[in-house]
């Protein structure tokens, strides 16, 4: 083994740059499937606005003022909901419960249903109120079989009727998909990989460098320049994965995370500007 001036082995660069290219490989893929899967999920966020919108369209057009607003209101708590069941960062008291008290979104039979199914920590709330929204739709436009109802004065025009539907389950869906992202993000065992290929790469990337240069030099430019180069590596390797791992999460507190609260405030404003 080759000695350097301090009798330490000397571990040549080609060698750290083996696991440099595995590790870099690894870390670039990592942060490319975080970036992905988080404009994915602003995509279905934007989507879920773009459905409430075309329901409102939908609901001025076609449905009495009454009627549009309960099926607006029904929409907007679903949204509301949708997030609330989604992130551990937002919860029944921090945002459902307050997004109801200022914007009136259910009534108070309507609330205590939606408290017995439970609005933290799952979709079954959201998915009730989507129920609400189909059987509204189908009560204007006829009674069901098992009540003792009659058809609607008005009932409302059978295709007219299937698009209102299909965008209500539309509205399921996207919302759906970003519990499916949440349900199975990147796999553990790759990211646990990619941590130890970095603990394992940055000593070793330090010493080679620290050794290429002579000790006891009269010139500190070649410090200098190797405390660079460790300096620029390190903030590569730990900055690109501290930035994957904040993207795999997007629904969260962080001052990068997805603007919820906008999200929610202005498809509610927005859409109730639609029926005004």
């Amino acid at each position: 083994v080759p000695l350097g001036s301090t009798n330490l082995p000397v571990i040549p660069l080609a060698l750290i740059s083996i696991i440099g290219g595995f590790m870099s490989f690894s870390l670039v893929f990592f942060v490319s499937q975080a970036y992905s899967r988080l404009c994915a999920q602003y995509d279905q966020s934007m989507r879920i606005e773009g459905r409430i919108f075309n329901l409102a369209y939908l609901a001025r057009s076609n449905l009495l003022y009454a009627e549009a607003h309960r099926l607006l209101r029904y929409l907007n708590a679903t949204h509301v909901l949708g997030y609330t069941g989604l992130s551990l960062v937002y919860t029944d008291d921090n945002l459902f419960d307050i997004m109801n008290d200022k914007h009136q979104l259910l009534t108070f039979e309507e609330l205590g249903r939606i408290r017995e199914v439970g609005a933290d920590g799952g979709g079954a709330a959201y998915r009730e109120v989507i129920g609400w929204c189909v059987e509204l739709l189908f009560d204007l436009n006829k009674a069901k079989p098992d009540k003792n109802e009659t058809v609607a004065e008005n009932p409302i025009e059978p295709l007219t009727l299937q698009t209102l539907v299909s965008e209500v389950l539309a509205l399921r869906g996207c919302i759906g998909a970003l519990y499916d992202y949440d349900d199975q993000p990147i796999p553990f065992v790759y990211v646990h990989i990619l941590f130890f290929l970095t603990l394992f790469y940055l000593p070793l990337m330090t010493y080679a460098v620290a050794l290429q240069f002579p000790i006891g030099s009269e010139f500190y430019v070649p410090d200098i320049i190797g405390s660079l180069l460790v300096f620029v590596n390190v903030v590569f390797v730990v900055g690109l994965r501290e930035i994957g791992r904040n993207l795999i999460s997007p629904y969260g507190d962080d001052s990068h995370d997805l603007s919820v609260i906008h999200y929610i405030t202005f498809t509610m404003m927005a859409s109730r500007r639609i029926l005004a």
